[in-house]
């Protein structure tokens, strides 16, 4: 690998995997003989330092494991991969101007102008230019201020590869924490957003259908897609103004405009699943712009848009109907753990530990929507540490589930939005949305 330039083929790139993991199990065998515990942040480190290197979709899905392994990996392993983040070198604007004319053809690249030298953002599977495009519409030349999201040559033919290699690295790292969850469904699951993820003309329809769908009025914003200047590896939209949220929230706003925002949040986040039944799952902060006088929300990136048919949709509320106000109870508990079997959500094999431990980690995730709690303040320490122990306790326990597939996207959206309500320091009352939620399996 030269440079800021990850592994393009199939076979480097699984060489790279298939050499992380022999790091790996090496790693695990030098434990063993000095008994050391140190030895898992030395694979997670290995890990980290080389999905960074590689880009593309090892390094997406190694992202998500930050975010949303916290129920199988240890803490020291979760810091580690946290890192992450920040593992994206971007590619130099040579690199850049040369993807736009393959891609767009010379005619096409000779209606690009003031390409931005630097990218606004990079992460793991492409990076966003701003510049400007010359469209013609009839016998008129407009000027559109516009970004390109390019992405890295070899991702999306690299996303397979990358899937199965990191299967096989994760299947050592659960070794070490003594699990036998079986990870293929989840594998399965990452591997169908991100073979969506990579392919931008799916994006730029997805896109078009969100837009579609969006709430009525003018409270939320949201780039225009021009499949001119796009392709299955460019994607070309409108420029939007705005402020990131999170510079937004660090401005210091007023309570009453960042309840406000907090509303759009939830707002929005229930129009998308119970109305559009059209999810942008990705939670990222980086992934909202706020406008001011009035307040607007702006929504980017729909690369993680996934659609949810009518059943599943009522099959899930109805599920969540039948858990309000679940008490601590035997019969309790064993009807919260045959509900979540039936769904799907956890294996029946675990032992009667982990359904206690299942039951007390549901009560405290729905206590946000509980009658008794309203309104809810989203910074409560108590209440976070509480949901720290209890993850933690289950963590320990759970031997078999992996995370459900089925709503594993969309939760990582839900928690996403609580985050963020959490950054806003705010305290509402949540049993409206509840049930307005319930309402919808009637409706």
């Amino acid at each position: 690998m030269k440079g800021n330039n990850p592994p393009k083929t199939i076979l480097g790139r699984s060489a790279r995997l298939l050499g992380m993991a022999a790091k790996i199990a090496t790693q695990e065998v030098t434990q063993r003989v000095s008994n050391q515990v140190t030895s898992r942040i030395d694979q997670a480190r290995t890990l980290v330092d080389s999905l960074g290197k590689l880009k593309g979709a090892a390094m997406k899905a190694g992202q998500w494991l930050a975010l949303e392994g916290r129920d199988f990996f240890p803490p020291e392993v979760l810091a580690i991969l946290s890192e992450l983040g920040d593992q994206a070198p971007a590619l130099e604007i040579k690199q850049i101007t040369a993807l736009l004319r393959s891609e767009l053809g010379a005619e096409k690249f000779a209606r690009v102008y003031d390409l931005a030298p630097d990218p606004v953002g990079a992460a793991s599977i492409g990076q966003v230019h701003r510049g400007r495009i010359k469209r013609i519409e009839g016998d008129q030349e407009i000027s559109e201020e516009i970004c390109f999201k390019v992405q890295y040559p070899g991702i999306a033919e690299s996303v397979q590869s990358d899937l199965a290699g990191l299967k096989k690295v994760l299947q050592v790292l659960l070794k070490v924490g003594g699990k036998s969850v079986d990870i293929g469904p989840l594998i399965d699951e990452l591997q169908t957003v991100l073979l969506q993820e990579v392919d931008y003309g799916q994006e730029l329809a997805l896109m078009q259908k969100y837009r579609e769908r969006m709430p009525e009025g003018l409270r939320y914003f949201m780039p225009q897609g021009y499949p001119e200047f796009s392709t299955p590896r460019l994607l070309c939209m409108s420029w939007v103004e705005g402020i990131r949220l999170s510079d937004w929230i660090a401005s210091r706003p007023s309570y009453a405009d960042r309840e406000q925002v907090g509303r759009l949040l939830l707002d929005l986040y229930f129009h998308e699943f119970l109305v559009a039944r059209l999810v942008q799952t990705d939670p990222n902060p980086a992934n909202f712009l706020v406008r001011v006088n009035p307040l607007r929300l702006g929504i980017l990136d729909f690369g993680a848009t996934l659609e949810y048919d009518r059943i599943f949709v009522q099959q899930y509320v109805r599920l969540l109907g039948e858990l309000d106000g679940i008490g601590e109870s035997e019969a309790d508990t064993a009807r919260v753990f045959r509900s979540a079997v039936e769904f799907g959500l956890i294996d029946a094999r675990e032992p009667l530990s982990a359904q206690i431990a299942y039951a007390k980690m549901i009560r405290l995730s729905l206590k946000p929507f509980d009658r008794a709690a309203q309104p809810f303040r989203f910074g409560d320490p108590t209440y976070t540490e509480s949901m720290r122990e209890v993850f933690a306790e289950f963590s320990k326990i759970v031997k078999y589930s992996s995370p459900p597939r089925q709503i594993i996207f969309l939760h990582r959206k839900l928690g996403g939005v609580f985050h963020i309500l959490k950054s806003l320091d705010l305290e509402l009352d949540l049993r409206p949305y509840w049930d307005r939620m319930v309402r919808c399996v009637l409706e």
